[in-house]
């Protein structure tokens, strides 16, 4: 149960949305948009948020859905992540990373931006956007826009406030490039991981991203060009990749630094083995 009183728009365009937001600004209260809202809710329910409005994102067509065309798939910020598993086959890593996040309960209402843009560390559904250098359509005062992914959540930049993330739109050749993926976690499958490790080969190259090893999901350049340094043995690679992430291990109640560092080291091993063999 939620304690307190809101308000609660429904719009039925982006730009209804973004008007209702700065008017509601202008008033001195604080608003959120929301798409499947399991976060706002959960942390509403536990007093760590309190706004003043929702602004319920399902409404407007640009978030909802997918259109798989002849070169680009485009998702809408408000697709929940079993709509990703049970239709969009056309991004086979999308799909699989979106099958290891939470239940199957939670999956139906969990939202594409409820995940990338959540206040936890993890926010895997990111990683597959990463790896194909995806582009983010966002809207904000200045109108609506196309920007890179990669370059818009770079160290674990988060879209600024009153800014509303609508679609990703993602290269289908990129989509469907061979790919790894392995996440541990504590215990059961279905947890916060201590480390997930993804990875799409195209042209030869390797580019990994990483979640649960920062308090960020990233991927690094530095990195990527370490892991295709065939000069360096493959644990060699492994060990220089772990070098330079981009900050210090998390070290925490799920797992200490140290532990983090021998999963993920385990984990670059077999992922550099598998396009060894495959290559």
């Amino acid at each position: 149960m939620i304690s307190f009183d809101f308000l609660y728009f429904r719009p039925k365009s982006v730009h209804e949305a973004l008007q209702i937001y700065q008017d509601l600004s202008h008033e001195g209260l604080q608003a959120v948009f929301y798409n499947g809202g399991t976060e706002i809710i959960s942390r509403a329910r536990a007093g760590e948020v309190q706004p003043d409005a929702v602004i319920d994102m399902k409404g407007i067509a640009d978030c909802q859905g997918y259109r798989d065309e002849a070169e680009w798939i485009t998702i809408g910020a408000a697709v929940t992540l079993s709509n990703i598993t049970d239709e969009i086959n056309c991004f086979p890593l999308m799909q699989r990373i979106a099958k290891e996040i939470a239940t199957r309960n939670a999956r139906n209402k969990i939202s594409i931006a409820g995940n990338v843009l959540s206040s936890l560390n993890y926010r895997e559904a990111l990683l597959p956007f990463l790896l194909t250098d995806s582009v983010a359509v966002v809207a904000g005062p200045a109108g609506i826009k196309e920007e890179n992914t990669a370059a818009l959540f770079a160290n674990g930049s988060r879209l600024e406030p009153g800014k509303l993330l609508v679609q990703f739109k993602t290269e289908k050749e990129r989509a469907g490039a061979n790919y790894f993926f392995k996440k541990k976690t504590k215990q059961s499958a279905v947890n916060y991981p201590i480390a997930t490790l993804c990875a799409m080969k195209r042209e030869g190259k390797i580019t990994a991203g990483f979640s649960g090893i920062c308090t960020f999901p990233f991927k690094d350049a530095k990195i990527d060009r370490i892991l295709n340094d065939h000069a360096l043995t493959i644990s060699a690679r492994a060990e220089e990749a772990i070098a330079h992430l981009p900050e210090k291990m998390v070290n925490d109640f799920h797992a200490s630094a140290g532990y983090r560092h021998f999963v993920l080291e385990q984990l670059l091993i077999e992922m550099l083995e598998h396009f060894e063999e495959v290559s």
